[in-house]
């Protein structure tokens, strides 16, 4: 039988474990230099920690009273001052690995305590979580709304990151950043049903029906070729999977704005689902599938053929088909130069012309071209290779760090039809990132505290 065998105050005591014979651990109770106590745990037992309601706060700001259900997640903060003013946000521990994969060339299972305490602090002032005052209570359940109107979602059997950092009345961060480590209870085997078809293949891409019963709230679908997600669940997980890569809606929002698939090229495909129901309990569709792209009127396959970066020597290879391109370019900029550029309002095609070089003449003979160029200062770049063709443009996107050889590359293909068409619905993207980040929906502002505000 698994039991609790206490639940103490962690300010109060101290435990030491040692290994017995019998497969059991002894675990001693001490206050001060006195053993007051001792347990044998067998088996299945373990020992838990909660904070007694009315402590003072250690630091200036912190979490308390963490409790997790299938589908939502409440804490407290406790805070020193009546008015102190502070951050706090609840991230999915996937999503923060992968933050920290990206720009510290670390995981969450390896990154120092300061390393994951300054990814925090840069996720504070990315934008992420809220900005409160003084003790409060928050729940956030699953498919909930925020005051900002974004949809939160917390499904179960996910461990989470809980952070809160102190703030002053400029909103600026101070040093007392602390975190806790929440796991939403296991999803139980939903009785709802989930049916999912292939609708066919037009000029916007291919097209899936998802038919869930009644008690659905919540959908995850990931598009892809069988063989990338095949090779992506068995390398991480299928949670992995569908809580860093896939699309989020409610039902409603799938109603509204049903995604298509862009096909590029003929190959099996792969179309996951997962639905939630209103208890946090799952149900899973898979459908693979035989597609292959309208030949008529499509634009141009730009595909990486390869790529590697070493000590700012940076070697890109991509292919075009068809290869009887009327022009193909390659550009290299800085990232951040590209999202500016975005910002203001230009097109990718029109950034990915400007100052381009014409590489059409190699990959009208070739089918490929070789990007090759070294002392590149320390940064993130983007290579945007073009090709126009008959019927549109492609752009492919290779964003990469010139001096981290191990952080991934994002690699993303677009297309601009020339024919305005269904294209310009909703689509299924390779891009990493979450959908939503769930923060706790803030209360009505008061006059003293502008929750609109970034901390910084």
């Amino acid at each position: 039988m698994i039991k609790t065998i206490l639940s103490l105050a962690l300010a109060a005591t101290a435990l030491t474990a040692t290994a017995q014979a019998d497969d059991t651990q002894k675990v001693y109770l001490g206050k001060g230099d006195k053993t007051v106590a001792s347990f044998n745990l067998g088996d299945g037992d373990y020992i838990t920690f909660t904070r007694p309601q009315n402590m003072v706060p250690t630091l200036a700001v912190e979490p308390s009273q963490v409790k997790a259900g299938k589908n939502y997640v409440r804490y407290t903060v406790e805070t020193k001052a009546k008015d102190q003013i502070y951050g706090h946000m609840l991230l999915q521990s996937t999503f923060v690995d992968l933050f920290l994969t990206q720009y510290y060339n670390t995981t969450l299972a390896d990154a120092s305590e300061d390393v994951l305490k300054e990814a925090l602090k840069t996720l504070f002032a990315s934008g992420y979580g809220y900005v409160d005052q003084g003790r409060q209570t928050f729940t956030i359940k699953d498919c909930s709304t925020d005051s900002k109107g974004n949809v939160l979602f917390i499904p179960a059997g996910q461990e989470y990151i809980l952070a809160t950092v102190d703030a002053n009345e400029n909103y600026e961060m101070g040093q007392e950043l602390s975190y806790v480590r929440v796991k939403t209870e296991a999803p139980g085997e939903s009785q709802e049903t989930l049916q999912v078809a292939y609708a066919g293949i037009d000029e916007a891409g291919a097209h899936f029906t998802v038919s869930p019963s009644a008690g659905i709230v919540a959908l995850y679908t990931i598009f892809g070729t069988k063989k990338s997600i095949d090779e992506f669940v068995n390398v991480y997980s299928y949670d992995y999977l569908m809580f860093t890569q896939a699309m989020a809606q409610t039902v409603a929002q799938w109603a509204d704005n049903t995604p298509v698939a862009k096909v590029s090229k003929e190959d099996d495909y792969s179309f996951y689902v997962l639905g939630v129901d209103k208890d946090g309990n799952w149900v899973k569709a898979q459908l693979d599938q035989h597609i292959k792209p309208l030949q008529d009127e499509t634009c141009p396959v730009v595909d990486v053929l390869s790529n590697t970066v070493t000590d700012g020597h940076v070697t890109v290879s991509f292919g075009v088909t068809p290869k009887d391109v009327k022009k193909a370019t390659v550009r290299l900029m800085l990232d951040n130069d590209l999202t500016d550029e975005l910002n203001r309002g230009k097109t990718l095609p029109e950034i990915a012309a400007e100052g381009a070089a014409d590489v059409t003449a190699t990959v009208n003979a070739e089918g490929e071209y070789t990007f090759d160029k070294d002392h590149l200062e320390r940064g993130w770049y983007s290579l945007l290779c073009c090709a126009t063709g008959e019927h549109g443009t492609t752009v492919t996107r290779a964003t990469f760090h010139s001096h981290l050889e191990n952080a991934e590359w994002e690699i993303l293909s677009k297309t601009f039809p020339d024919k305005a068409t269904q294209a310009q619905a909703r689509c299924w993207t390779p891009a990493i990132g979450p959908r939503k980040v769930a923060g706790a929906a803030p209360k009505a502002a008061t006059a003293a505290l502008d929750k609109s505000k970034r901390l910084r």
